[in-house]
């Protein structure tokens, strides 16, 4: 995604990105947006890697602003980052954890989100430590057997 490997003295960098199926390159610098405390607004670094708020921001100039981005859809930026196709699909749909598995097997790019329906279903879930109306990354899927012989999903 990135179109050069090396670090620029000028702090500018382009990114790669497809929007309505039509490859952009995206050119930014490395100002970021701060809130009073000097702390990024949106996406923090990991130490002092910059990749995640540089693609954070190549992305939200593409879409015309950070605040376009917010709660965005994990498959349509999946879309936008490689140009691949993409789809989304609930998890109360008949087959969803075969095509999880399928995209396993083909090893794709997978993410999944929680959007309760109330208020309770919000706090039972907050209570498992995840959080709503965010994107995890999926690492890997399997079916197992537990100690009972019984079948097991596990994301």
């Amino acid at each position: 995604m990135f179109v050069a490997q090396e670090i620029n003295k000028q702090g500018v960098f382009g990114i790669r990105m497809f929007k309505n199926g039509e490859r952009q390159t995206i050119v930014i610098d490395d100002h970021f947006p701060c809130d009073a405390d000097g702390d990024p607004c949106f996406s923090k670094a990991n130490g002092n890697e910059l990749w995640v708020m540089i693609l954070e921001k190549a992305w939200a100039k593409i879409h015309k602003s950070y605040e376009r981005i917010i709660g965005g859809q994990a498959h349509l930026t999946f879309r936008d980052l490689t140009g691949a196709p993409s789809f989304e699909f609930e998890s109360t749909d008949k087959d969803a954890f075969e095509r999880i598995l399928e995209g396993e097997t083909r090893n794709y790019a997978m993410a999944a989100g929680i959007n309760p329906l109330d208020a309770e279903q919000a706090k039972r879930i907050n209570d498992m430590g995840l959080i709503t109306e965010h994107s995890y990354g999926l690492i890997a899927a399997a079916r197992v057997k537990n100690k009972e012989g019984e079948d097991v999903e596990l994301v």
